[in-house]
This record gives structure tokens, sequence and C-alpha cells, in this order.
């Protein structure tokens, strides 16, 4: 049986789980040695052991926010040094992942800034958006009769005449 894209698809249950283990992304990945499998799914467990762990963490600091008392205080710390404990774990297995990979610092550092900015161009941080640090380049009255000057050369003069265009609204014609 044919798909749309010309490929072969299963018709049956077992051709079915015989076709995803050749086609799925785990299938397409080169050979892992026994120690990366190994961290793989170390790191498969503790994604697992972390994802557990944050709605009772989240749980506790409501608690302890809403009533502080000596009880939701070890409920909360008692969950905090599993959280911080998973993190430490979570550190020593990318650092480990990093070196059975061979791939550079650098490359990994490159790789999380692309991850987190995407494919956006240079951004401004929210922190140098303040009054103090963002630059004047000039008064807009200065600049506003030559910006519109500029846009009513673009637009069709009768357009703008017949009061459909809201640049009219400004007594220009």
């Amino acid at each position: 049986m044919l798909g749309f894209s010309g490929e072969r698809q299963p018709k049956h249950f077992t051709e079915k789980i015989q076709f995803e283990a050749l086609y799925s992304p785990i299938a397409m990945i080169p050979d892992l040695t026994d120690e990366e499998t190994a961290l793989i799914a170390e790191a498969k467990k503790l994604g697992e052991e972390i994802n557990a762990l944050l709605l009772p963490l989240v749980a506790a600091r409501k608690n302890w926010l809403r009533a502080r008392n000596e009880a939701n205080r070890q409920t909360l710390d008692a969950l905090q040094a599993q959280a911080d404990a998973l993190a430490a774990r979570h550190a020593v297995l990318l650092e480990e992942m990093q070196r059975v990979s061979g791939i550079p610092e650098e490359v990994f550092g490159a790789m999380e800034k692309a991850r987190i900015r995407g494919n956006a161009d240079d951004r401004i941080s929210r922190g140098d958006l303040t009054a103090e640090k963002v630059t004047k380049t000039g008064d807009i009255d200065k600049f506003l009769p030559t910006a519109l000057e500029e846009i009513l050369r673009l637009i069709d003069p009768s357009w703008v005449k017949s009061g459909r265009c809201w640049i009219n609204g400004l007594g220009l014609r």
C-alpha cells in the first residue's frame, strides 16, 4: 500500500510496528555506543523525575506562601532539596553527554544561543529599554512633516482627496 508521498504504508498491526521501527527518528540515529545509550536512558529517566516533582514543588510553594507554618516549611524544604539534587544530577549528566559526544563547548554554546533566540535578529534586552538607556533620536514634530510628504508621494492623490484616507483628515491636500 502506498501513501501520499509514494512511500510504502503499513496495512496490518505487526507491519505497522516494523514500519515504525525502520522509519522512526530513533532508527535514523547512527549506531550509538553502549555508553551513549545508557546516558540517553538516564537523561530520559531524570527528565521524568524532574517532571514528576514540579507539580508537588509548586503546590508546596503555594502552601508555604498561604500559611507560613513549620509543616509547610519542612515540606517545601524537602521538595526543594530533591529538586536541587535532580538539578545537580542533570548538570553532571549534561557534562558527561557533552564529553561522550566530543562536541566542543563553543558549539553547544552556539546551539543554546540559537535555541533561546530562535531565528530572530539581535534583540535588545528588556533591561536596555529604560528611559535612561535609550538614546533620543530626535523630535517627532521635526520629522513628521517630511515623513507625511514621503507617504503622500506614494499614495494616489485622488484617493486622498476622496475622503477615504485618514491622511485627508490631517488637512493635507
